[in-house]
């Protein structure tokens, strides 16, 4: 500002004349002026009076140059992240003493200093953000201005879910949805990231066993400086799965003969069991009966505590055929003359042999003994088979008959009952002739293998009438006994 200082004397002034060494002059009695440049200006000062005379008078004066407001702040941020802002302001001579900021969200600071620091915009929106410096000579800056636009920070928790388990997948679920330009990024733990924007879940495999795994996630969307804050969620662990594991007692894999299951598991809760020939869920030792022989193959797979499932354990278990053992037809003996114990076993295979009791016959250990018993006896072969070990059984009667007893009737009736003149002694007199007469002393039937060509009543293929008749039977034996009486046919 320029004010005018009347002369000494009397004049009638008229006019007045500021001249500025820029060409700009001005015709009030102040001036005030703003200099575009700083630096040694000239004022010169004219007056006029009505009697025409001039008064001029100069003056210097020096002008302080503005300081040049530079504020450094990103144009754009996030809620409740706070915003470093920095300061490049600059002054041609002298120095700046102060700086004032508006934030345009109600908050103003004035700083003595130009150091780094930071301001918070708590809610999304556009800001004016405005910086004054000063400089020690008083001079201020033009308004430096800059438009800040503040975004909301998306917000990202997220859970997981599937049995923690070496091998399970485990799936994160983001709890941010929109996909538009939105990228998930996970970090599980175990030194393995995923980055993805094709949707909020993630999958993951852990390989080893471990504890306390942290997992971290963030949402960033493009073209927004905002990304989520990191969310953590622990795994309290990440277990190793079981080990399954059993054994089969098999030295008598055989045809219904129960087998022992066991196993070493511990801390088991669930037990599948494949056995080739169905399933269950029983926990070990237990037995179990196969009744047809066949090659099984065999599977357990456990689920512990931790509810970890182990891979399946396998074994190939071989069951072998029962053997088949007839001890033969029960025989008739006549005392002191052994009869061959006609046993049979099936299938071919060798076998261990025993015969029990083992009194009255020729060997015990044998297919086919002789036997001699003194009384009525049940022998009872028991044939192992010497690989497999399978065993089966079956008994015979040896009945001993110590003379010859001939039934004296029979009823060829048709009804398959005692239709045949049966006389089981006979089997131990092979050479025995067997002759037999009507009434009128006609010889009707005679054989010398009675035991497979018994009498059935007729005589040349017709039936022969109620009534007796005579049989003359010669055993033929060492003590040449005869046997003669008479037969009655009953109908």
């Amino acid at each position: 500002y320029f004010n005018h200082i009347n002369p000494p004397g009397t004049f009638n002034i008229t006019g007045y004349l500021w001249s500025f060494d820029d060409a700009t002059t001005q015709t009030t009695i102040d001036a005030k002026k703003k200099f575009a440049t700083a630096g040694v200006q000239n004022i010169r000062y004219r007056i006029f009076t009505a009697e025409g005379c001039t008064g001029d008078t100069t003056k210097q004066v020096t002008i302080s140059p503005d300081p040049v407001a530079k504020p450094g702040v990103p144009l754009a941020g996030c809620t409740n992240s706070p915003l470093q802002i920095t300061d490049t302001s600059v002054v041609s001579s002298g120095t700046i003493v102060s700086w004032q900021y508006d934030f345009g969200d109600g908050n103003t600071l004035v700083r003595a200093v130009n150091t780094p620091f930071t301001h918070t915009y708590t809610a999304a929106g556009t800001y004016s953000f405005t910086l004054i410096t000063t400089s020690a000579l008083g001079c201020k800056s033009d308004t430096a201005k800059k438009t800040i636009t503040i975004s909301d920070k998306p917000v990202a928790p997220f859970s997981f879910a599937g049995t923690p388990c070496i091998g399970n997948t485990i799936t994160f679920t983001s709890g941010y949805t929109n996909t538009t330009g939105t990228n998930w990024y996970w970090d599980f733990g175990d030194g393995q990231v995923f980055n993805t924007s094709a949707g909020n879940t993630a999958t993951h495999i852990y390989t080893t066993s471990q504890s306390n795994i942290t997992v971290k996630h963030v949402v960033s969307i493009a073209g927004s400086v905002c990304a989520a804050d990191t969310t953590f969620t622990i795994i309290p662990a990440i277990h190793q799965n079981p080990v399954a594991a059993f054994s089969i007692k098999k030295d008598t894999a055989c045809e219904n003969i129960p087998l022992a299951f066991s196993s070493s598991n511990t801390g088991i809760s669930v037990w599948n069991w494949n056995f080739g020939n169905g399933t269950g869920t029983a926990a070990p030792p237990f037995t179990r009966t196969y009744n047809t022989a066949g090659t099984y193959n065999v599977s357990l797979t456990v689920t512990d505590i931790n509810n970890c499932r182990s891979v399946p354990a396998t074994d190939v278990l071989i069951i072998n055929p029962t053997p088949v053992v007839n001890a033969g037809p029960d025989k008739i003996m006549n005392f002191g003359y052994p009869v061959l114990i006609a046993a049979a076993v099936s299938p071919s295979s060798v076998y261990n042999y025993l015969w029990t009791p083992a009194a009255g016959l020729s060997a015990s250990n044998i297919l086919q003994p002789m036997a001699s018993p003194a009384a009525n006896t049940t022998y009872v072969l028991q044939a192992e088979d010497v690989v497999s070990h399978c065993r089966s059984s079956d008994a015979v009667l040896v009945k001993v008959v110590t003379e010859v007893y001939i039934p004296n009737a029979f009823t060829p009736n048709g009804d398959n009952r005692n239709d045949r003149w049966m006389i089981p002694a006979l089997s131990q007199y092979p050479n025995a002739v067997v002759t037999l007469f009507n009434r009128y002393g006609q010889k009707i039937f005679e054989t010398n293998n009675y035991v497979n060509n018994t009498w059935d009543g007729t005589f040349k293929g017709t039936k022969q009438p109620i009534g007796s008749y005579t049989y003359f039977i010669k055993l033929n034996d060492n003590r040449n006994q005869v046997f003669q009486g008479q037969v009655t046919i009953i109908r």
